[in-house]
């Protein structure tokens, strides 16, 4: 199969709603068989296309994901932390990509979503927005209960500004809270998370409960890794596997 290298494009705006938004694709032309399948990066808190550039670990994750699908790793509207913008700066970055990859790859379809920590917040609400556009989910450490989240200093505040208002469980856990609409979720999209034991972020009990309430979800236990950097090094041999197999 001929493959060109990893290519990237960065610093340009994508996004009609903020303008000033840049984005980050890599991507690798396939031979007439190749796997193109859009996948779409979400970065968690703090993260950013920028951050993506200078982080190696990170870096090497996407341009590992790169060497078999075409992939955008995007600034997600940064501390979203699963608002409406989040979700809909995952759908303007797709509708970007896929305008770049009509040509050589053709109609993306459906897509790839993989999502570490904060970023599952928003690529669980575009899974539950857009079912029918998601082939397969992989969530790392993942964020899952804002009630939880809401707790943790200073993130209260970040999520306030990401809402317009102070987080309230009752009235938004049930849209944008993905461990209160798990079982919402289209049972037909496959979703595994890949969880630490010890993660003060995820929960294993919030794990558990997301599972229970959508059991065709699989889940990856990574042991007492905590919400690190090594729990992220740990995944990520088993997600390229998986994203293989579905």
């Amino acid at each position: 199969m001929n493959r060109l290298a990893t290519a990237a494009v960065f610093g340009q705006g994508y996004s009609p709603t903020v303008p000033t938004e840049s984005q980050y694709v890599a991507a690798t032309v396939a031979g007439q068989r190749g796997e193109r399948t859009l996948l779409v990066y979400c970065h968690g808190s703090g993260g950013s296309a920028t951050g993506l550039l200078t982080t190696p670990l990170e870096r090497a994750f996407v341009d590992a994901l790169a060497q078999r699908n075409p992939v955008i790793a995007a600034d997600l509207a940064l501390q979203a932390w699963g608002s409406d913008r989040h979700v809909q700066a995952i759908g303007e970055a797709i509708a970007y990509a896929e305008s770049l990859l009509i040509t050589p790859f053709g109609p993306a379809g459906k897509i790839f979503i993989v999502a570490g920590s904060m970023g599952n917040l928003g690529g669980l609400g575009y899974v539950l927005a857009h079912p029918e556009k998601v082939r397969a989910y992989a969530g790392l450490i993942p964020a899952l209960d804002l009630a939880s989240l809401n707790t943790m200093p200073p993130i209260p505040s970040e999520i306030a500004v990401a809402y317009g208002a102070p987080y309230n469980d009752a009235t938004m856990g049930p849209t944008h809270s993905p461990v209160r609409y798990a079982a919402a979720l289209d049972p037909d999209v496959p979703i595994r998370l890949w969880t630490a034991s010890n993660d003060t972020i995820c929960l294993p009990s919030t794990a558990t409960a997301f599972v229970a309430a959508r059991p065709q979800t699989e889940r990856v236990d990574l042991g007492p890794l905590g919400h690190t950097a090594a729990a992220v090094a740990a995944a990520q041999p088993s997600i390229l596997s998986w994203l293989r197999t579905v």
